[in-house]
């Protein structure tokens, strides 16, 4: 399979912020950088395509993969969203996984937030598998943030659990980002990345402006 020049100088571009040839976890700034290089494809879940407040069920199809894990649902409400669609899930105990990625996945990124503002000390373990390993770890109260991860030899899937012990919080995910080379047979979407990335920055303030008490 061959992809043009532009698009294998991006591909060094990721496999250089990691170092070397793994999983890593990206900045915003650097997710950005690399997903907006040339000869990428980028594609975003903004679950504005859902019907609010629907159960979906254990297994979604989403426009850059598949989710799996506890019944969830799309909520447009300013404590879980800040407003914006997205995904949020029923349950507080099993594995949450994005899985079956577009072909050459290289990027994954995500807002997520936790549903409950008055639980941020709970600890999500996140297991990013890819085509050159596996890079585990925890994140203590994903509030209002930006979580990103490349692999320069492709993304396999990603899992978060709640790893709290005593009550536990949901959480939701927006704005879902997944990118990779463009291989030549491949039209360019329309979509603006610029515009992508700037709904993803207005997104947090949003939230966070509306989580400051009054």
């Amino acid at each position: 399979m061959k992809f043009k020049n532009t698009a294998a100088a991006a591909s060094l571009l990721i496999a250089s912020i990691g170092g070397m040839a793994a999983p890593v976890q990206l900045t915003q700034s650097q997710f950005a950088t690399a997903a907006t290089s040339p000869g990428f494809v980028t594609r975003v879940e903004n679950f504005s395509s859902f019907t609010p407040m629907t159960n979906l069920g254990n297994s979604i199809a989403l426009n850059n993969g598949t989710f799996t894990g506890v019944a969830a649902a799309v909520s447009t409400l300013n404590e879980f969203c800040g407003g914006n669609p997205c995904l949020t899930t029923a349950g507080v105990t099993d594995l949450r996984t994005f899985s079956l990625l577009p072909a050459g996945t290289q990027l994954w990124g995500a807002l997520v937030d936790m549903v409950f503002d008055f639980q941020l000390t709970d600890p999500i373990h996140i297991e990013v598998v890819g085509q050159s390993g596996t890079l585990a770890l925890d994140v203590v109260g994903p509030m209002d943030q930006f979580l990103g991860f490349s692999d320069s030899l492709g993304l396999i899937s990603l899992s978060f659990e709640n790893q709290a012990t005593g009550n536990k919080s949901n959480y939701s995910f927006d704005n879902v980002t997944t990118a990779g080379p463009r291989r030549v047979s491949e039209v360019p979407e329309p979509a603006s990345l610029g515009l992508v990335f700037a709904a993803l920055l207005a997104a947090v303030a949003v939230r966070r402006s509306k989580s400051k008490p009054s």
